[in-house]
Protein backbone atom coordinates (compact mmCIF):
# COMPACT_ATOMS: atom_id res chain seq x y z
CA UNK A 1 0.00 0.00 0.00
CA UNK A 2 2.55 2.39 0.11
CA UNK A 3 4.28 2.27 -3.30
CA UNK A 4 0.76 2.94 -3.85
CA UNK A 5 0.17 5.73 -1.73
CA UNK A 6 3.46 7.12 -3.26
CA UNK A 7 2.87 6.50 -7.02
CA UNK A 8 -0.92 8.11 -6.93
CA UNK A 9 0.19 10.79 -4.64
CA UNK A 10 2.91 12.20 -7.14
CA UNK A 11 0.62 11.13 -10.36
CA UNK A 12 -1.47 14.21 -8.78
CA UNK A 13 0.46 16.30 -8.00
CA UNK A 14 2.34 15.88 -11.56
CA UNK A 15 -1.54 16.23 -12.92
CA UNK A 16 -2.00 19.89 -11.00
CA UNK A 17 1.44 21.49 -11.78
CA UNK A 18 0.77 20.55 -15.44
CA UNK A 19 -2.27 22.36 -14.59
CA UNK A 20 -1.22 25.39 -13.56
CA UNK A 21 0.88 26.76 -16.88
CA UNK A 22 -1.19 28.98 -18.95
CA UNK A 23 -2.81 27.21 -21.80
CA UNK A 24 -2.94 23.86 -19.74
CA UNK A 25 -5.80 24.45 -17.15
CA UNK A 26 -7.70 21.89 -18.55
CA UNK A 27 -5.56 19.14 -17.24
CA UNK A 28 -7.07 20.22 -14.01
CA UNK A 29 -10.42 19.00 -15.17
CA UNK A 30 -8.55 15.51 -14.85
CA UNK A 31 -6.22 16.09 -11.56
CA UNK A 32 -8.97 17.60 -9.84
CA UNK A 33 -11.17 14.27 -9.70
CA UNK A 34 -7.73 12.00 -9.67
CA UNK A 35 -6.81 13.54 -6.41
CA UNK A 36 -9.71 11.62 -4.57
CA UNK A 37 -7.37 8.45 -5.29
CA UNK A 38 -4.54 9.47 -2.76
CA UNK A 39 -6.58 10.13 -0.47
CA UNK A 40 -9.05 6.91 -1.03
CA UNK A 41 -5.56 4.66 -0.71
CA UNK A 42 -4.23 6.74 2.13
CA UNK A 43 -7.14 6.33 4.00
CA UNK A 44 -7.53 2.23 3.19
CA UNK A 45 -3.23 2.27 3.18
CA UNK A 46 -4.03 3.48 7.16
CA UNK A 47 -6.71 0.91 7.77
CA UNK A 48 -5.79 -2.52 6.63
CA UNK A 49 -1.76 -1.53 6.72
CA UNK A 50 -1.45 -2.31 10.11
CA UNK A 51 1.93 -3.98 12.13
CA UNK A 52 0.10 -7.17 14.25
CA UNK A 53 2.07 -6.88 17.17
CA UNK A 54 1.40 -2.86 17.44
CA UNK A 55 -1.39 -2.22 16.07
CA UNK A 56 -0.16 0.86 14.24
CA UNK A 57 0.62 1.42 10.85
CA UNK A 58 4.63 1.05 9.69
CA UNK A 59 4.03 3.81 6.82
CA UNK A 60 1.77 5.80 8.78
CA UNK A 61 3.89 9.10 7.34
CA UNK A 62 3.54 8.04 4.21
CA UNK A 63 -0.49 7.08 3.74
CA UNK A 64 -0.85 10.58 6.12
CA UNK A 65 0.80 12.56 3.47
CA UNK A 66 -0.92 11.02 0.76
CA UNK A 67 -4.34 12.08 2.37
CA UNK A 68 -3.40 15.19 3.60
CA UNK A 69 -1.61 15.54 -0.41
CA UNK A 70 -4.14 14.76 -1.91
CA UNK A 71 -6.77 16.87 -0.43
CA UNK A 72 -4.48 20.04 -0.44
CA UNK A 73 -4.24 19.15 -4.11
CA UNK A 74 -7.94 18.83 -5.01
CA UNK A 75 -8.40 21.92 -3.44
CA UNK A 76 -5.54 23.41 -5.31
CA UNK A 77 -7.05 21.93 -8.39
CA UNK A 78 -10.48 23.11 -7.85
CA UNK A 79 -9.64 26.70 -6.84
CA UNK A 80 -7.77 26.70 -10.47
CA UNK A 81 -10.58 25.80 -12.10
CA UNK A 82 -13.11 28.24 -10.59
CA UNK A 83 -10.10 30.74 -11.41
CA UNK A 84 -10.29 30.23 -15.34
CA UNK A 85 -13.62 30.55 -15.61
CA UNK A 86 -14.17 26.67 -16.09
CA UNK A 87 -12.11 27.27 -19.66
CA UNK A 88 -8.79 27.88 -19.13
Amino acid sequence: MKVASLVTLILALLAVVVGFFPCFGWVNWIGAPFCVLPVVVGIVGLITDKDPETGLAPNMGVHLAAVIGGALLGIAATVRCMLGGGLV
